[in-house]
């Protein structure tokens, strides 16, 4: 308790002693910066003067003890002592030189000269001395001496020569510079501090006059104060100022004008046209406006017969009002001949109703008689009516995916969404801009049959490959309405067939969407067969759904119409996708037919053809012994082949280059179009990459070039651009496919692996072993670390266990986010990917996915532990000594480059790191903590990433003291990188 009040005492006293004036902080932060300035400065310049003149010292002391070994050596073996005696003492007379010894091989000292005020005197009677191990030329560095030992060798060795050299002259440097800068830069703190306050003076009297004038804005609303003009900042304040008096003035004067309106639109329902009608909930009339009671003396009834004139379930719809608080709009009545339209607003908080009545019998009778007009038009102006009502009822569908996406994408603007709802935010968009795009492609495609332009193409399709894909998609749907969807395949079926697998797939989703939209219980299935015979494939979708009349059957596949209306208004859609099916299939090869029955369901047949089939499969066994073949080997192996990449802007080379090496191709990198086509016409190149804005040379003038010359190379347009006019464009001037940025790494393997070959396979999985190996191969220090956070991983796997019992998918999905995290830093890439699967899961609330996915998680994580116990520690990986080189460097000498450039970033993340500390920005500290927490690891310094971590830690509990000292171990964590830097450059 005692230390509590002291601490306690000391913030007060510190709070008392802060100055509460801007301008006198202003001048101590700048003073103090001014000095930290020149402190760093002057001990950077001792540093690399010491640097200099012991540099310089040891190159004197080499020579002069190579000299001394070369000329004694024949003395030595004559045991001509007096002859070394003189010549050391010729050797003592140079600058530095504090003594000078000869000894025997075994260290007994032969001749010993000193430098003793100014003159070389010899010493007689040493002790011997140890001398090296080894034959090689020695050299010792202390506070007060450098001392150089050299062999001396004729023949055989003979002895030792030991130079000491004094570094006095060392520290002598080191206090002047420390004194003149000491001197300089009071001087120069003093001069700048004074003309900072010299400078603040106008500005600070201009803050006090605006201060006074925002204190007193309420009673001055409309006034205006002088803005200052010595800084444009200030200037600006007082402009704002000045705005906000007005704003007040005008916002006073809105106010006034709004009581007004307000008192106006109360007087609405005297002078409305329409009828206005207040009821309770009993149906007492509270009140009824005018043009109300006029209508009542018309039709010849009295106030209280009111309830003749609305509609005839009066009470419930009042009921339902009052219970839902919601209006209840277009209820229609009809009395003596005339018909009115109803909207019924329940008064919060009150048992009363207000309702607005519209007559539109004079709109009844037009509908009347524009229907009568229509039944007697031909089947032309039917079909134009037909897409009439499609018009209308595509602007509800389209109007409904874009509300949805202009809503939520306005939504995720406010800062203070927390992140599950930015999640479920963009879902939302994706889920109805896929729903639009579907309703845009189905007009699209069928515009093209009509017009003869769509072609399908024909190709090789895995059939079960195709079906699951269906079955994916269509079992999702399935699940969300709480109705099953089932495969049945009729066996023997074919492993492949020659179609067009989009189109197919698209037939198949629209007869399976529809089948689900209809279907309230029970299920869907799709079933499989194959009719050798024929030639054709045969899929039927069958439903337990509403089912269909034999009317509705007539006009199912017109296209623009629905079996009714009532089927539009309750399940919504276009009336486009069976039409749009029918005609697909039959340019497959094929047909729809239908069977149905209302309220028994439907069966949906597809028939295609099959053209050139593969081996027929005889079972499910066999199906799934396909299943079980390595389907990501192409995803995990590397490529074979050189690319060329023409890209001008540096960051997306370096990002290609990355990508490129990691999927093991060669890569050739220019930067304008010129340089491509000299490059592809020298040597032949597996792909081109090619950039279409380019200088000198654009991308689509080189492919043109290109072609025109004969090249016939695969070339892939790389660009921003991603409209369908610039896709056209490409293919025009020769680009065989297309690929957008910012780079997508997975459309990025999967473009360059249709051109490019598999490199032959080394293993066929890698285990947790190997995940270790390599982890500790890229950096020994790495295995500390992994051990350190390794049963942090075991320690998550058991609470994901536990929380999964509740359901609670946000601690879920917290807890993935971190070991997503330890994999990405420590772990190895397959426990990011896993976890980054799980998270996904967790977040989309998909329970068989995250069950098995923790399982799998689980095991990796025993394994790892496992792994992990017969593998020794690297010694030193944390030790705050020695230099340190990047990881990265191993995997390559391409990753020079990276390396390089995040060695040119660091001093600025320092710098961020100590400006943020300096100015007690705990917030801005960890936001720059969290940025190095993720460069360090990526870029082969997870000294970095785990100091970063700490620093991270200390910031978010308020830990200024622990803060402070993780910023100066940065610092000396930095000089051990550059250090690092250096000491790999020499080596290459």
């Amino acid at each position: 308790m005692r230390r509590h009040f002291q601490l306690a005492d000391w913030r007060r006293l510190l709070a008392r002693l802060r100055p509460r004036r801007l301008q006198t902080m202003l001048a101590i932060v700048f003073a103090l910066l001014l000095m930290a300035s020149m402190l760093v400065f002057t001990y950077r310049a001792i540093t690399e003067e010491v640097e200099q003149n012991i540099q310089t010292l040891k190159q004197q002391a080499s020579v002069l003890a190579s000299n001394l070994a070369a000329t004694s050596a024949e003395p030595l073996l004559k045991r001509d002592y007096t002859a070394i005696e003189l010549l050391l003492m010729r050797s003592i007379q140079f600058p530095g030189i504090a003594e000078i010894a000869v000894v025997d091989a075994k260290g007994k000292v032969l001749s010993d000269v000193v430098m003793e005020n100014d003159v070389g005197v010899a010493r007689f009677g040493s002790k011997p001395i140890p001398v090296p191990a080894t034959l090689d030329v020695r050299m010792e560095l202390s506070a007060e001496r450098m001392e150089v030992w050299h062999p001396v060798i004729l023949g055989e060795p003979q002895g030792w020569v030991r130079v000491s050299h004094s570094l006095a002259g060392v520290a002598e440097i080191k206090r002047r510079i420390w004194t003149t800068n000491i001197i300089f830069g009071s001087l120069i703190l003093a001069l700048a501090v004074f003309t900072l306050l010299l400078l603040l003076r106008a500005p600070m009297r201009a803050l006090e006059r605006y201060a006074d004038f925002a204190g007193r804005l309420n009673e001055k609303r409309g006034e205006q104060v002088a803005a200052s003009e010595t800084s444009e900042e200030l200037q600006r304040l007082g402009q704002a100022l000045n705005h906000a008096s007005l704003r007040l003035f005008e916002q006073d004067a809105a106010i006034r004008k709004g009581v007004e309106d307000l008192e106006r639109l109360a007087a609405f329902p005297e002078k409305s046209p329409d009828i206005v009608l207040s009821l309770t909930v009993d149906g007492q009339v509270q009140y009824l406006n005018p043009y109300g009671q006029r209508i009542l003396d018309e039709v010849g009834l009295a106030e209280a017969d009111i309830t003749v004139l609305l509609p005839p379930n009066l009470s419930a719809t009042l009921l339902q009002c009052q219970v839902t608080g919601e209006a209840t709009r277009d209820v229609e009545s009809n009395c003596a001949g005339r018909s009115f339209l109803w909207t019924f607003a329940p008064v919060l908080n009150r048992d009363v109703v207000h309702c607005y009545g519209i007559e539109i019998t004079e709109r009844k009778v037009a509908e009347e008689q524009a229907r009568d007009a229509l039944l007697g038009k031909g089947a032309a102006e039917a079909a134009s009516q037909a897409k009439s009502i499609f018009l209308a009822n595509m602007s509800h569908e389209i109007r409904t995916p874009l509300t949805a996406i202009i809503g939520f994408s306005e939504a995720l603007l406010d800062v203070n969404q927390t992140m599950a709802e930015r999640i479920e935010g963009i879902r939302t968009i994706n889920r109805a801009g896929k729903h639009l795009l579907g309703i845009i492609n189905d007009i699209l495609d069928l515009s093209k049959i009509e017009a003869g332009k769509l072609e399908v193409e024909r190709m090789p399709v895995t059939l079960f490959g195709l079906i699951d894909e269906v079955a994916v998609l269509a079992r999702l749907q399935a699940e969300a309405k709480g109705i099953y969807f089932a495969v049945e395949p009729v066996f023997p079926l074919p492993q492949t067939i020659e179609s067009d697998p989009v189109r197919l797939k698209q037939v198949l989703l629209n007869l399976a969407s529809n089948a689900i939209k209809f279907t309230e219980q029970g299920g869907v299935t799709l079933a499989v067969r194959h009719d050798p015979a024929a030639g054709q494939l045969a899929l039927t979708v069958s439903d337990t759904g509403i089912g269909l009349s034999p009317d509705q059957l007539a006009k199912l596949f017109q296209p623009f119409t629905q079996a009714d209306a009532s089927t539009t208004r309750r399940f919504g859609g276009t009336g486009l996708g069976l039409s749009l099916s029918r005609q697909l299939a039959e340019k497959l090869g094929g047909t729809i037919s239908v069977t149905s029955e209302a309220g028994a369901g439907s069966r949906f047949t597809v028939t295609v053809a099959a053209g050139t089939i593969g081996p027929l499969v005889q079972g499910p066994e066999e199906v799934r012994r396909l299943e079980e073949l390595p389907e990501q080997e192409a995803a995990t192996r590397a490529l074979h082949g050189d690319i060329l990449v023409a890209e001008d802007n540096p960051d997306n080379q370096r990002l290609i280059a990355l990508n490129t090496r990691r999927l093991g191709a060669g890569l050739t990198v220019v930067d304008n179009g010129q340089l491509a086509v000299v490059s592809a016409l020298a040597r032949p190149y597996d792909l081109i990459l090619m950039d279409m804005q380019m200088p000198v040379m654009d991308g689509l003038t080189a492919v043109r070039t290109l072609r025109a010359r004969g090249y016939r190379g695969p070339i892939v347009a790389l660009t921003a651009n991603a409209t369908p006019a610039d896709m056209k464009n490409c293919e025009e001037a020769g680009c065989d496919g297309f690929l957008t940025k910012p780079i997508d790494r997975s459309q990025f393997r999967e473009t360059l692996s249709r051109y490019l070959q598999l490199a032959p396979e080394a293993a066929d999985e890698m285990d947790a072993e190997a995940i270790l190996a390599g982890l500790a191969e890229k950096d020994p220090g790495l295995t500390q670390l992994r051990q350190r956070y390794l049963p942090l991983l075991l320690t998550c796997d058991g609470e994901l266990r536990q929380v999964l019992a509740n359901g609670d998918y946000a601690t879920i999905t917290q807890l993935t986010a971190l070991v997503k995290e330890l994999g990405m830093d420590y772990l190895g890439a397959p426990v990011a990917e896993l976890a980054g699967q799980l998270e996904f899961a967790a977040t989309a609330g998909n329970e068989p996915a995250v069950r098995e996915l923790i399982g799998k998680l689980g095991v990796l994580a025993e394994r790892l532990r496992l792994a992990a116990a017969d593998q020794p520690v690297a010694p030193g990986g944390g030790a705050d000594e020695g230099p340190i080189v990047s990881a990265l460097l191993q995997e390559g000498p391409e990753m020079a480059d990276l390396v390089s450039y995040i060695l040119g970033r660091f001093p600025g993340y320092l710098q961020g790191l100590q400006e943020a500390l300096a100015a007690d920005d705990l917030a801005a500290l960890k936001k720059r903590a969290h940025d190095l927490k993720s460069v360090g690891g990526g870029y082969g310094y997870p000294q970095v990433t785990e100091l970063a971590l700490q620093l991270e830690a200390s910031a978010e509990a308020g830990e200024r003291e622990q803060a402070a000292r993780l910023v100066g171990q940065f610092a000396r964590l930095f000089q051990r990188i550059e250090a690092g830097a250096k000491a790999a450059n020499a080596t290459t």
